[in-house]
Formats: structure tokens, C-alpha cells, sequence
């Protein structure tokens, strides 16, 4: 087993350390940047961050990278930002990076996860490692009607995560909200 953190990571930074990965094949490596991009975009657009912790971590062929950061979006700053959009609601929450972001959101203001949309609560897990909340898109494919899993997969097809990532879990453990990305080559 091997891994790498870096504290206050910018992007580059992290891509840098895909780089720096040994015995893995340039198709394999450019796939663990793709997803750290997502990882770090997706994060960054949500919770306006330019940094997050990261980490890569090896165990045999399988990967997992993990970003997190301090849950800083509160529930006023929330509603400012809602109450911009004409409807009231979140209109970024379609497609897979809707839904990601929505957990993400819904995270990183500590809401009980339970009282939220019924839709992407289908991907709730019972809390282990230490967190307070953990949700999966496996977990989500596996349980959420049938009619939601569709409606998302508009935006699935084309997303980076949903397309290269074995599997993606989203936990909030210590105030810290974690995403984590893997991968088996």
C-alpha cells in the first residue's frame, strides 16, 4: 500500500503527483487526471475553494483519490445564493454533477442527509471509517427508483466520474467533507 497527501493542494499540485505514479501506463495515468480534475472542479465550483486536501492512495491495482476540505458553506450563505435563482432552487442540480453536487451541498452545511430528497438518499450509507454521513453513486444506482436513475443518465453519459470511476463516495467525518474517487486498473 502507497500513498500521498498533499495539505492546501491546488490542482496542478495534484497532478503533478498522478504524474509522478509509478507502473502505471500513460492510459491509466491520463484516466487518474481526469478524475482528479473533475474532483477538484466539481469541488471547487461548489464550495469555492482553490485548494483541498488531497490524497492517492495504492492498494495492489485499485486507487482511491480523495479530496476534502472544511465544511465552510453555512446555511445562510445557502439561502443567498438560492434566493439569486427566479425559482428558489438549486438549477444546477441535474445530470450526474447535479447530483454529486447536491450531496456535496447538502454535506457541507451539515443537514441531516435523511431529511433531504428522497432521490439521492437512495445512495446513503450506514456511517463507517469514522464519518458522520457517507454516500455512494454505487450504492445510489443499485437502490434509487428506476425513473430517477434515467433522469440522471442524460448527464452520466457524459461525465467524466460516472464514466471512468469505479465507484464515488461523498462523507462528512471531524467537520471535514471528504469526496473520494476509485479506480481498479
Amino acid at each position: 500500500m502507497k500513498e500521498i497527501k498533499i495539505m492546501e493542494s491546488s490542482m496542478r499540485e495534484a497532478l503533478a503527483q498522478i504524474d509522478a505514479l509509478e507502473s502505471l501506463s500513460p492510459k491509466d495515468s491520463g484516466c487518474l487526471r481526469l478524475l482528479t480534475e473533475e474532483m477538484f472542479s466539481l469541488c471547487g465550483a461548489l464550495l469555492d475553494v482553490d485548494a483541498l486536501d488531497y490524497s492517492v492512495k495504492r492498494e495492489g491495482k485499485r486507487y482511491a483519490l480523495r479530496v476534502s476540505t472544511e465544511t465552510g458553506v453555512n446555511e445562510q450563505a445557502r439561502e443567498q445564493l438560492l434566493s439569486l435563482s427566479s425559482s428558489g432552487k438549486n438549477a444546477a442540480n441535474k445530470g450526474i454533477k447535479g447530483l454529486l453536487g447536491a450531496v456535496l451541498e447538502v454535506m457541507s452545511i451539515g443537514y441531516a442527509p435523511e431529511l433531504c430528497s428522497p432521490a439521492w438518499t437512495c445512495g446513503m450509507l450506514t456511517p463507517d471509517d469514522g464519518y458522520a454521513y457517507q454516500w455512494t453513486l454505487s450504492q445510489y444506482m443499485e437502490l434509487a427508483p428506476k425513473e430517477n436513475v434515467k433522469s440522471e443518465w442524460d448527464g452520466m453519459e457524459k461525465s467524466i466520474i460516472a464514466n471512468f470511476a469505479d465507484d464515488v463516495s461523498i462523507g462528512v467525518r471531524s467537520g471535514k467533507l471528504e469526496m473520494t474517487v476509485t479506480k481498479t486498473f
